[in-house]
């Protein structure tokens, strides 16, 4: 962020100045080994994304996301 007369002017901004964006994971993963060498998996990913907004507030967003695989083999 910033523009580049503010990388190249004293003093400069401070460092990782701006608005700020928070970042929180939770996972799951599910392995079961059905017969020799043949798997399948199941995965689930939830995904907190908080944006700073330029009143100070915070913009808040959740996504869910879930795979399923099957294979043979490594």
């Amino acid at each position: 962020d910033g523009s580049i007369d503010q990388q190249y002017s004293q003093p400069q901004p401070p460092f990782l100045f701006g608005l700020k964006t928070f970042y929180t994971y939770l996972g799951m993963e599910l392995k079961y080994q059905i017969v020799h060498e043949l798997f399948a998996k199941l995965q689930f990913q939830y995904t907190k994304v908080s944006k700073e907004l330029q009143n100070g507030s915070l913009n808040k967003d959740n996504y869910n996301q879930f795979s399923a695989a099957i294979y043979y083999g490594l």
